[in-house]
């Protein structure tokens, strides 16, 4: 039956060349425009979740009540990570990262150099808490001595071309670090990206007990703290923290000032946070709004099949006629008209999913929808799974 679906379908397609050509344009550029909005939105929701342990994992946000005048700051001290690891069990891992410089920063290595605008000092943990693609060195010691530096492929790319640049020194004319490590680009769905992190260590990093001498700086906002939680502890952070304002905060607390310590979930940081002095984040409701105009679009390219299928059955109805009287009955019929019906929209998806390869490559150079998309979407058997869905769904809501 199916065999006989399909040289009946060769024949009607060869037989109305500007109807099967008609039917295959509206439904593939349907899905096009779907499988674009799809991606955008599987990007956006997918957010910091390449991390392995991205489920605990947490910012440290700083809430600041100045005389009535509440506000919720992504920024903590550089100094409350180690006091934290210190005295609370519950937290199992911290790191924090405080920018080298507010501006772009000079790297050299020879007779190249390129200017970094996200070089940010960092504690060795961050390759424990966060995942990396390790490319050239060992993690566990890559930030552990003063004046090391672990850079991303893009940037040994391009000042050592490729070549292992482990053990080589790069200067910003002022101080040289030795590279330890090359990771791989971070994720475009990573809510905080850096190119290169300078060690945590030696003056950057004085001691816990040298800390305690010195909690008035807990109040200057100069860096981002997250923590790893151990996953046996119910995670809420408040008693951890209340304690950790008396201890140490409440009798150096600024005239009028009082402050409160929140965490913040990684994976909800990018569309759920509404802390003050954050990276880029997205817009729920503009998800929703492309949400909708995705599932508007095929639809309508599906209305569209519906009313060149409906304007052609009046052609039909003799051949429809004819089979009746051969035998053939309505089950049969409706069967065939689907199965019909199924191969324009495999043919069609197959033509949709080469329509959005092509826009993404030729896109690359220009980010034309400012998100990093694979090219090779397709392939991720996930993604393979949802186009199947997505062509059994066409196919059938055009047909019936």
């Amino acid at each position: 039956m199916i065999s006989g679906s399909i040289r009946r379908f060769l024949r009607i397609f060869s037989a109305e060349k500007h109807y099967s050509f008609l039917n295959i344009v509206g439904l593939s550029l349907g899905m096009a425009c779907s499988i674009l909005l799809a991606l955008y939105l599987e990007h956006e929701l997918t957010f910091d979740r390449h991390n392995t342990a991205h489920q605990n994992i947490y910012r440290v946000n700083h809430q600041i009540d100045a005389t009535n005048n509440v506000t919720l700051q992504a920024q903590t001290s550089h100094f409350l990570g180690p006091l934290l690891i210190r005295d609370y069990p519950q937290i199992e891992s911290y790191v924090s990262f405080r920018p080298e410089s507010p501006n772009a920063t000079l790297l050299k290595y020879q007779n190249q150099s390129y200017y970094v605008d996200d070089l940010f000092i960092a504690d060795n943990s961050v390759f424990d808490i966060f995942t990396h693609e390790i490319v050239y060195g060992e993690p566990s010691q890559a930030l552990l001595r003063p004046n090391t530096i672990a850079i991303n492929r893009s940037l040994a790319e391009r000042l050592f071309s490729g070549e292992n640049p482990v053990g080589r020194t790069v200067t910003t004319g002022v101080v040289d670090y030795q590279v330890t490590l090359v990771f791989g680009d971070l994720p475009d769905n990573s809510h905080f990206k850096y190119s290169a992190l300078i060690a945590n260590a030696g003056n950057f990093a004085p001691s816990a007990d040298a800390l305690a001498n010195r909690r008035g700086n807990l109040w200057n906002l100069n860096g981002y703290t997250y923590v790893r939680m151990n996953p046996a502890t119910q995670v809420d952070g408040s008693e951890v923290f209340v304690d950790f304002y008396t201890r140490m905060m409440a009798d150096v607390t600024r005239p009028g000032y009082t402050a409160q310590f929140f965490l913040e979930p990684l994976a909800d940081i990018h569309l759920s946070s509404v802390a003050l002095q954050d990276f880029p984040r997205g817009n729920t409701y503009y998800l929703y709004a492309l949400s909708v105009v995705a599932v508007l679009v095929l639809i309508s390219a599906c209305f569209n099949y519906i009313n060149l299928a409906t304007a052609r059955a009046f052609g039909r109805s003799k051949e429809i006629a004819i089979r009746k009287i051969l035998g053939a009955d309505r089950k049969i019929l409706i069967t065939q008209f689907i199965a019909e019906s199924m191969l324009y929209a495999f043919i069609a998806l197959f033509v949709a999913v080469m329509l959005v390869k092509l826009v993404l490559a030729g896109s690359a150079d220009i980010n034309l929808f400012g998100r990093d998309f694979d090219p090779g979407f397709w392939r991720d058997p996930w993604a393979l799974v949802a186009l199947l869905v997505l062509g059994l769904a066409v196919g059938a809501m055009a047909g019936i």
